[in-house]
């Protein structure tokens, strides 16, 4: 009778387990429709390497100029953010509350100078475009940089008028290799060539310009896959690099 009550438990506890939703059995605690998404972008050219703590804990350590983190989830609903130097001060230098919704992802920029750096805070379209197409944006993260137009060379311009602190709105182009070319805005003048950028078919891109126009580091392309068709949402891995344009 025993042996009976005891395998009866055991059916009992392995069934509650196998209709446990499915964040709480991954220990989340919340819905995964009620996730949110977030990385972080270092782009305060002269600044030291970070660290990132959320709602008190740290979730991203030494992120160095130009890093691209990966995703982490998070529930949603307003959260803290804190940016501090990785170093034995612990300089806070970011200290910002996020509203963030479900099932929605966010990049949070670091931009500015050293002395001034401020928080830049992006929602990110990652739904998949359709077969053979492609996704991108651009992002103006380099403070001395003026407003700028990203064209594909010899051919049109895909972004006009982006200033500092600036994202443009996803673009949905066909999935191939583009060169392309950052010029001043309104003008033909070339101050960055990004040869190669490969967009690859159901893909979702971010292009940063980063550095300084007239300083160190120089200015600078980043290609940031946010996601492709066979990743799940915000799986791409944390730091990507398939070209880096330096002026």
């Amino acid at each position: 009778m025993k042996r009976v009550l005891m395998l009866l438990t055991m059916l009992v506890l392995s069934l509650s387990m196998l209709f446990t939703p499915a964040a709480q059995a991954q220990g989340g605690g919340y819905a995964p429709e009620n996730t949110a998404r977030l990385r972080m972008v270092h782009a305060s050219p002269d600044a030291p390497p970070v660290d990132v703590v959320i709602a008190d804990r740290l979730v991203f350590r030494y992120v160095r100029f130009g890093d691209i983190t990966f995703y982490a989830p998070l529930a949603a609903g307003q959260v803290n953010v804190k940016v501090l130097t990785a170093d034995a001060n612990r300089t806070e230098v970011i200290n910002t509350n996020l509203d963030l919704t479900g099932d929605t992802a966010y990049t949070l920029l670091a931009v500015g100078v050293a002395t001034n750096i401020e928080p830049l805070v992006l929602v990110d379209d990652n739904s998949l475009p359709e077969a053979g197409q492609a996704k991108v944006r651009f992002v103006n993260a380099s403070p001395d940089t003026p407003a700028v137009d990203v064209a594909v060379k010899n051919g049109e311009i895909l972004f006009d008028n982006v200033a500092f602190k600036s994202a443009t709105d996803y673009k949905t182009v066909d999935a191939n290799r583009y060169n392309l070319e950052v010029r001043s805005a309104g003008t033909p003048d070339v101050i960055l060539d990004v040869p190669w950028v490969g967009l690859r078919p159901g893909s979702v891109s971010t292009v940063f310009a980063l550095g300084l126009m007239n300083g160190q580091p120089p200015l600078q392309a980043e290609l940031k896959l946010d996601r492709r068709s066979w990743f799940g949402p915000g799986q791409g891995s944390g730091k990507q690099r398939p070209f880096l344009c330096k002026k």
